[in-house]
C-alpha cells in the first residue's frame, strides 16, 4: 500500500514486488476529489499524471477525505506520540480499514 503522489514509490516498488512474489496484492491510496487538503498526494483523475504512473498496476485503489486523513493525523499524535503529515495518515486510514480495524 502506497499512497499515489508522483507515483515512483508505488510504481517502481509495486513492479520489484511482483517480480518476487507476482501474486501481491498492491493496492494505491488518493485523496477522494480533486479538491483536497492531503499535500503530497494527487487525486489521479483530475492532475497532470506522472509519466511514470502504471494505472493497471493496482489491484485497488483507496481514496480518503481530507477530513478523514487529519483525524487520523491527530489521533496518532495524542495516541502514538507519532507526528505524521496528512498523507502518510492517509495511508495509515486506508491500512486500518482494509485490516478491519
Amino acid at each position: 500500500m502506497a499512497g499515489l503522489g508522483t507515483s515512483g514509490t508505488f510504481t517502481g516498488a509495486g513492479r520489484r514486488l511482483r517480480e518476487y512474489r507476482p501474486g501481491i496484492q498492491l493496492l494505491a491510496v488518493q485523496p477522494d476529489s480533486p479538491l483536497h487538503g492531503l499535500e503530497g498526494l494527487k487525486h489521479m483523475g483530475s492532475a497532470i499524471v506522472p509519466g511514470i504512473y502504471d494505472p493497471e498496476l493496482a489491484n485497488e485503489t483507496l481514496t480518503v477525505e481530507t477530513e478523514e486523513a487529519h483525524a487520523m493525523a491527530r489521533r496518532l499524535a495524542r495516541e502514538e506520540g507519532l507526528l505524521i503529515g496528512p498523507s502518510a495518515a492517509a495511508n495509515v486510514a486506508a491500512a486500518l480499514r482494509v485490516a478491519g480495524a
